[in-house]
């Protein structure tokens, strides 16, 4: 990552956050990386650790095509949003920010990066509309959903909260309030960044960028 990207990623850590901003598996990223270390002391961030960052962890949800699971993405950096598809403000700008930041991103490190819609609206989003919903977004965008009880599961370990807020006077009977983040996942399926709404393409690309330097193809093929 370049010092403006991860200048910019440490001082979103100041904006009041009800989950931690930077998870790297014990260790923040900061005390790994001289770079990191020099954005820290400039910038004075809270960094999360221990019993304060959300765990994350393995999942298997359904897409149109059938069951996917964290597991079967290893290799990958992930990308992971949490949303629904009929929100009209929030997720569109995240995943638009998500989408362009895959645009933007080289061939080789494109086919290493995979992102992820998950619906915390199953009611309404099956996996057939979220195919159709995030075609429109890009093809490395997945659209995945669940029943309620997992997806909850799922949600919580991430550190999402989410519930219906019912609508009088709209065309919708419902809306889905929820945590708007995006998860940054490294290929051996640990969480790593989690980052808030709206963070700059830039940003998700560097940070994309400087976890996969971390897994050259070959030690995660090995």
């Amino acid at each position: 990552m370049t010092n403006y990207g991860v200048r910019f990623v440490l001082a979103l850590l100041l904006v009041p956050l009800s989950f931690p901003f930077i998870v790297e598996g014990g260790e923040s990223a900061a005390q790994e990386s001289p770079a990191l270390q020099d954005s820290a002391q400039e910038n004075s961030p809270q960094e999360a650790e221990g019993d304060e960052s959300p765990p994350g962890g393995g999942f298997t949800l359904q897409s149109s095509t059938g069951p996917v699971s964290l597991e079967d993405l290893r290799g990958k950096v992930v990308l992971l949003y949490f949303g629904y598809a009929s929100c009209p403000d929030v997720c569109p700008l995240d995943l638009h920010n998500m989408a362009t930041a895959l645009d933007d991103m080289d061939d080789k490190t494109r086919a290493r990066v995979q992102g992820i819609f998950v619906s915390v609206d199953p009611q309404r989003d099956t996996p057939e509309k979220l195919a159709e919903y995030t075609e429109f977004l890009h093809p490395n965008i997945l659209g995945l959903t669940a029943d309620e009880k997992t997806l909850r599961e799922v949600a919580t370990r991430y550190g999402v909260q989410y519930y219906r807020v019912e609508l009088k006077g709209s065309d919708l009977p419902y809306a889905v309030n929820h945590s708007a983040a995006t998860y940054l996942i490294d290929p051996e399926g640990t969480l790593r960044f989690i980052f808030p709404h709206n963070t700059p393409t830039s940003v998700l690309l560097e940070a994309s960028e400087y976890v996969l330097a971390q897994f050259p193809e070959e030690a995660v093929e090995s």
